[in-house]
């Protein structure tokens, strides 16, 4: 069985008008606004921070 979705979208909406815009596109050619940088999945879980360093040893309590 295969999970993936039948197409891929490349496009991203305007968050200001609603409109489509091209992936990488940085201002909205409909409206102007500033669109936001990167890639970003609606309603998927940010990537968790970086892992803290362990403790000196001995420094237990």
């Amino acid at each position: 069985m295969c999970f993936r979705p039948a197409s891929v979208d490349l496009d991203k909406t305007c968050p200001a008008c609603g409109e489509k815009v091209a992936l990488l596109d940085k201002t909205c050619p409909a409206c102007g606004a500033e669109l936001p940088v990167g890639l970003s999945a609606p309603g998927a879980p940010a990537a968790p921070g970086a892992p803290a360093a362990p403790g000196a040893p001995g420094d237990q309590a």
